[in-house]
């Protein structure tokens, strides 16, 4: 099911992307709780941030990385699970 949300997540923020509507919240909260909850997500996120802008010319917003974090804790968290 988290694999079905993080393609989902990733068609969307690909829409975001190309129409200027990126998520952009002027508190920094969810990005330092993601941060903080999620460390090796964030890291992970990172370097996914990089190739999205490498490849779509636009830079992401933290937000953006912050909710890309979540949906790579959800995918590690259920193959943890799965062992």
């Amino acid at each position: 099911m988290n694999a079905a949300r993080f393609v989902t997540h990733l068609r969307y923020l690909y829409a975001r992307v190309a129409s200027g509507k990126q998520i952009v919240d002027p508190h920094p909260t969810f990005v330092d709780a993601i941060t903080n909850a999620h460390p090796e997500a964030m890291a992970c996120a990172v370097k996914l941030r990089f190739q999205f802008e490498m490849n779509l010319g636009e830079k992401l917003s933290p937000d953006e990385v912050a909710y890309l974090a979540l949906h790579v804790a959800r995918l590690v968290w259920d193959l943890r699970e799965d062992r």
